[in-house]
């Protein structure tokens, strides 16, 4: 299970644009799945290796990527048999990502440039800047995307979003043997019940189409309350909510995401009463350094707010499997790690189940020029973690009173 999330912000308070736009993701599978983040050089071939899959070496979609990403992909050796990329961040501020979808059927090989789905990351980050330029390039059909059906070792059920530095948003899914496309056309086309749009918010089965019908029925749900919880106690805050679903399923989580991401959308487009963080007030004059700016607080809102929708920490959705008369229990889905996008100003950050420390890689500081090739890309891994240091010392930042 997965899930994915899209904020924005004004980049500076007080105007509404330019506006700082910020995706997150989270990664839940069970068992213990190794996890390396990639560099990934402007110029490499695709694809990273040849798959056996029948009737398509002679039509094969083969490119070298125009731009540099870093991407979440398995460890070594896995990754040289499979080099299959599940999130990811280009150095033009696209994302793309790959979540599982249970019931997805992949369209057959056709006669002219066949894109395994197993590629469609790295395809989309390596090829385009904008979301409206991979569009168009798979509205075109200059590229059909493929896939084994269901007992092939290569099959993976996915769906896939990207995000670009506008803000804009793609789902491509395929179900029924055909490709679905859900873009900006789709978006002006539909007025979903929670009054504002919920691009972005992506969880697994059933179709996304599916989704966004389903929160229509939640309409009636509001994020405002009359009073806070320091001046009125009776009814408390958040009783616009109540009934909002809160189980670990996908169509609930998807309806939680749609809804937080309403809610933020609903603040002052430039800032007013909310960034920097806190406002300047009486108890923090002029001239004093705020909480927050926009690029701290939207990231680790949208940090907070995945794995709040999300909600799966290690040991808490237990599995059960026969063994001997009895039954087996152990440890099943769990957040194996969350990435978070600044698209704005390109950059990732990370966390992963066993390290809850934020990591950050600014891609305007990488070189994506390097010579690096498969399989010798510079890494770093996510999980098992790459240190040891899982928590910041703070035993000696004690301030002595004057």
């Amino acid at each position: 299970m997965c899930q994915h999330m899209l904020f924005n912000a004004p980049l500076h308070h007080g105007q509404v644009e330019p506006r700082l736009h910020v995706s997150a993701r989270v990664m839940e599978l069970p068992g213990f799945p190794s996890t390396t983040l990639y560099k990934v050089p402007r110029g490499q071939r695709f694809p990273l290796v040849e798959y056996p899959i029948v009737n398509v070496a002679a039509a094969g979609h083969t490119w070298l990527n125009l731009y540099g990403f870093v991407g979440m992909a398995p460890s070594r050796p896995q990754f040289d048999e499979f080099p299959i990329f599940a999130d990811g961040l280009n150095e033009a501020g696209l994302s793309c990502a790959a979540l599982w979808c249970p019931g997805t059927r992949y369209p057959e090989p056709g006669s002219g440039n066949n894109l395994f789905y197993a590629d469609f990351v790295p395809w989309a980050l390596g090829r385009f800047a904008t979301v409206a330029e991979l569009e168009k390039e798979l509205k075109s059909g200059a590229v059909r995307l493929f896939g084994p059906k269901a007992d092939s070792k290569f099959y993976m059920p996915l769906h896939f979003i990207s995000v670009d530095s506008t803000g804009a948003c793609l789902v491509v899914e395929c179900m029924n043997g055909e490709m679905q496309v859900y873009g900006q056309e789709y978006e002006a086309r539909h007025h979903d019940g929670l009054g504002a749009t919920v691009a972005g918010a992506l969880s697994n089965a059933p179709s996304y189409d599916w989704h966004r019908t389903n929160i229509t029925f939640y309409g009636n749900f509001t994020p405002f309350s009359e009073e806070t919880s320091t001046t009125k106690m009776y009814p408390p805050p958040g009783c616009g909510q109540v009934g909002l679903p809160a189980d670990a399923s996908s169509p609930s989580r998807f309806v939680r995401a749609a809804f937080y991401q309403q809610a933020f959308s609903r603040l002052p487009k430039d800032g007013g009463g909310w960034l920097p963080a806190p406002q300047r007030t009486a108890s923090v004059p002029l001239g004093g350094e705020p909480y927050s700016h926009s690029v701290q607080t939207l990231v680790n809102v949208a940090l907070q707010a995945t794995q709040i929708v999300m909600g799966t920490p290690y040991g808490t959705l237990l599995s059960e499997t026969p063994e001997g008369g009895s039954k087996k229990v152990g440890v099943g889905d769990y957040c194996n790690w969350t990435v978070v996008r600044d698209h704005t100003n390109k950059t990732l950050y990370y966390t992963s189940a066993f390290n809850n420390l934020l990591q950050r890689i600014d891609l305007n500081g990488l070189k994506f020029d390097d010579r690096a090739r498969m399989p010798d890309f510079p890494s770093i891994a996510v999980i098992p973690p790459a240190r040891n240091e899982w928590y910041q010392e703070a035993t000696g930042a004690f301030v002595q009173p004057r």
